[in-house]
């Protein structure tokens, strides 16, 4: 009946049993993890928006005002929001579920998530980013989906397929976000992708590729934004190996992304 520290990195509890029968673990508090706060470009803290706990994932509105965040300070996994003016935090999908990845539409109004509600494996399920109303399914696969982005014209979603428990995400998607119908492979990698993220004007994707401590970043032309038949092809890479979790500020002109020693580091 004890709550079981979590380890995020592998998907399993922290304890171990001797063959006596004795059992350590260590138990599921407020101080493990991480927190969020909120720095100026040049590494400033300017506000510590959490307290520490595990915080799985995090997506700012395109506007700037709201932040939808992934926390499992529970047994499983909860979508909280929280209002950047104000730092006010406030509970959006919560229960019995693992719900995680929460991904805004481009307005704000709307939230994409991957949830086990149903049983594995893990599906996209939509509603308001309020948490009114219903949350109903969008989209089921043979393999956990887990959602990365959301275009500015809300046309389409970036959405991950592979296995959640073993962390490897193989082939990246572009789906309808509000009826999961059109579905388009973009690329299938023999190892594992990492974070996705659009550019401003939507032409432009930048995603992280490869095993842990060697992730590369690179940029390819995103297709369902270019007019039919003007689409250039080629892939280029970000930085060196290392890199992980890229983000294109509004102008588009710049990508800002994480390196293992814990900088971030803009190009």
């Amino acid at each position: 009946r004890e709550r079981i520290q979590p380890d995020p990195s592998t998907w399993s509890s922290n304890l171990s049993a001797a063959e006596t029968g004795r059992l350590a673990y260590v138990l599921l508090g407020p101080t493990f993890g991480s927190r969020i706060e909120e720095r100026g470009r040049d590494g400033a803290r300017l506000r510590v928006l959490t307290s520490s706990a595990n915080h799985t994932a995090l997506i700012l509105s395109r506007d700037g005002r709201t932040l939808a965040q992934g926390s499992q300070e529970s047994a499983a996994g909860d979508i909280w929001s929280i209002d950047v003016a104000t730092g006010r935090r406030t509970l959006v999908v919560g229960g019995k579920a693992d719900e995680d990845a929460p991904v805004l539409s481009p307005r704000g109004d709307r939230l994409l998530f991957s949830s086990n509600r149903s049983g594995r494996p893990y599906q996209l399920l939509i509603g308001r980013s309020d948490g009114a109303g219903e949350m109903r399914e969008v989209l089921r696969g043979a393999q956990d989906l887990i959602a990365s982005d959301w275009s500015g014209d809300g046309r389409t979603a970036v959405v991950f397929s592979g296995d959640i428990l073993s962390g490897v995400w193989d082939t990246l998607l572009a789906v309808n976000p509000e009826d999961g119908r059109s579905r388009q492979v973009l690329l299938v990698s023999p190892g594992s992708f990492g974070d996705a993220r659009l550019s401003p004007d939507g032409r432009w994707l930048a995603y992280s590729e490869g095993a842990y401590g060697q992730t590369r970043i690179y940029v390819i032309p995103f297709v369902p934004a270019w007019p039919a038949g003007a689409t250039p092809a080629g892939r280029w890479q970000v930085g060196a190996p290392g890199g992980a979790h890229p983000r294109w500020p509004a102008s588009g002109r710049e990508i800002v992304f994480a390196r293992l020693d814990g900088t971030a580091v803009s190009v």
